[in-house]
């Protein structure tokens, strides 16, 4: 890869890139911080609390990436200025009209969050031998109440970014990590405990809030435009894209989110706390790395809205080679710290996993990257075919991670993650892009 061509990347990318870096960053800050302020056991609980918190992938269905493709198709017509959104009544209407569907859905599906997720926190911890840890119940139940507000609101940001507004969307974003971050640190370093988890998500939720009602007043006016003429239905436009990868990211949650409440039911919350620290930093390192491709999903919806499909397929390969370059510079870079903290400093590296998994993991997330650019340029074309995979992958996630886990602890669930996704995600996800492309071929012929 030839990081010289980092010059040319729109800088929708390079904003994107910024606020991936700084997640990443803040998730590798919040380590030491956690590791200072809460023992063993309380950071066992902060990652089962936020793995169930994950719950929200089986009410979100995708809608994200979804709303983002629809919104860029139908901006290809429309523009911003400082009066407002302008453009043909037409696709202004469809505009507003789904802008009024996730209104709907999402306050509906937020108090199904909350209801559904504190159902399974209160089980997951009434599972523990003892007295039933009412405190604890509670620093969870108010984080998950502004976690499902936060869940409410995020989706007018998938509108924006949709809208050709990725570069500032993307801005935001960072200033809200930092600001929300910092504010828990504090929280930690004050002896909050758990309850700064809470901070976390409240000051998640009030920046969305004055950023909408500050500097995007004009999208939320789709709000509450009068109906028209020409609408986007949701059952008929929507639905049938949406159910395919809401199915992926529901059986998703059966790999990184699910896999440290597991960890919590079968080896206890120290245990989890190690899986849980190592997922937050492959996770970290897998959203760098594939920032490069998502970053331009409303630019490769206008690619494909306007029929340049070679020129998408093009854009598409380079994308997934940077990614692919970022995610194996950063595991290099993560394998390489594991083995010195566990060499020189030890009891910081019990609180991560082993050296051997660490390696495995690496293997595993790097084969995601591929997987995601293919699903992104399939998406791009208003087509998804990857259900079946995504359903079958988080199937296998589950089952095998629960029977490696009990088997062999946490070594056997990093090794069942790593083969489902390298010899079965992968190797299908590529036969299905190649069957894509030869029908696009016969269709130009």
């Amino acid at each position: 890869m030839n990081f010289a061509l980092l010059r040319h990347l729109p800088t929708s990318v390079l904003f994107s890139f910024l606020y991936r870096i700084v997640q990443t960053a803040m998730g590798f800050l919040t380590i030491p911080v956690i590791v200072a302020f809460l023992d063993a056991n309380q950071q066992g609980y902060y990652y089962t609390f936020l793995g169930l918190s994950a719950l929200q992938s089986f009410l979100e269905l995708g809608f994200g990436i979804v709303i983002m493709i629809f919104s860029a198709h139908e901006w290809r017509d429309l523009s911003l200025t400082r009066e407002g959104i302008v453009g043909p009544a037409e696709p202004l209407s469809r505009l507003s009209s789904l802008g009024k569907i996730i209104f709907r859905y999402f306050s509906i599906s937020a108090g199904i969050f909350f209801a559904f997720a504190i159902t399974v926190g209160y089980f997951t911890l009434a599972s523990k031998s003892g007295p039933f840890p009412v405190e604890k119940f509670v620093q969870f139940a108010l984080y998950l109440s502004l976690t499902a507000a936060v869940f409410w609101v995020n989706p007018v940001l998938n509108i924006i970014e949709g809208c050709n507004q990725v570069s500032e969307t993307a801005r935001f974003r960072t200033c809200q990590l930092i600001v929300a971050y910092g504010a828990m640190w504090v929280a930690l370093a004050s002896g909050a405990g758990l309850w700064s988890l809470a901070v976390l998500a409240g000051c998640q939720f009030v920046a969305v809030l004055i950023y909408l009602t500050t500097f995007k007043r004009q999208f939320l006016r789709l709000f509450r435009m009068p109906k028209g003429e020409a609408e986007i239905s949701w059952l008929n436009d929507v639905f049938p894209m949406q159910w395919r990868i809401g199915v992926q990211g529901l059986f998703s949650y059966f790999s990184f989110p699910f896999y440290t409440t597991l960890a919590f039911w079968a080896l206890g919350s120290v245990a989890a706390g190690q899986l849980g620290l190592t997922l937050q930093i492959a996770s970290g390192i897998q959203s760098l790395g594939l920032v490069a491709i998502s970053a331009r999903g409303a630019e490769f919806a206008l690619l494909a809205a306007s029929g340049k499909r070679d020129e998408l397929a093009r854009k598409c390969k380079a994308a997934t080679g940077l990614g692919l370059t970022v995610v194996m510079l950063g595991f290099a870079a993560f394998v390489a710290a594991t083995w010195f903290v566990k060499a020189y400093f030890p009891h910081i590296g019990q609180r991560t996993l082993g050296l051997d998994a660490t390696i495995l993991l690496a293997f595993g997330v790097l084969a995601t990257v591929p997987v995601q650019g293919i699903a992104l340029y399939l998406r791009a074309n208003k087509v998804e075919l990857l259900t079946p995979i995504g359903v079958s992958s988080g199937i296998l996630y589950g089952v095998l991670g629960a029977g490696g886990i009990f088997l062999w602890g946490q070594i056997g669930l990093v090794a069942s993650y790593a083969l489902v996704t390298a010899l079965f995600t992968l190797p299908l996800t590529l036969l299905i892009a190649v069957r894509q492309n030869e029908k696009y071929a016969r269709d130009a012929a």
